[in-house]
């Protein structure tokens, strides 16, 4: 009951984040009769083994639907996240940290899986001045 969409919406739209990233992360399979062309991939011992991968264009535009919804819901977080920051009741602060730190793994593990897909271009970018608006936000 402690975290249901209505009482602790911030903690409900960061694990939303995080499934969304999950999914990203493992990849996507095809299930059912048809295959679409595609061979089952043999890896024994791997995660995938056994698998049929979807074909890398629809691969890439599932991953752009995902990326598309994950940015609005990242926007939408840190919102949220602003909004609870300069409420000074105390009665906040717990959530907040664990906003803070549900989204820093989150954050973290965004970073790994682009750092993965595009190699060693670098996978973040986040402005200095960001590092301001979160101090101002304690103050």
């Amino acid at each position: 009951d402690y975290l249901t969409q209505s009482k602790r919406p911030i903690i409900f739209l960061g694990f939303k984040i995080h499934v969304a990233l999950k999914m990203l992360m493992k990849g996507w399979s095809i299930s059912g009769n048809e295959h679409l062309g595609m061979p089952t991939l043999h890896a024994e011992g791997a995660p995938c083994d056994g698998e049929i991968p979807v074909p890398a264009v629809i691969e890439r535009q599932l991953d752009h639907m995902f990326e598309v919804l994950l940015a609005e819901w990242e926007s939408d977080f840190c919102k949220k996240w602003e909004s609870l920051a300069k409420n000074k009741r105390n009665s906040w602060r717990t959530e907040l940290f664990l906003a803070t730190f549900l989204i820093s793994h989150v954050m973290e593990r965004d970073a790994l899986r682009l750092k993965i897909r595009f190699g060693s271009r670098e996978a973040v970018c986040i402005p200095s001045s960001t590092e301001t608006d979160i101090a101002d936000a304690y103050r």
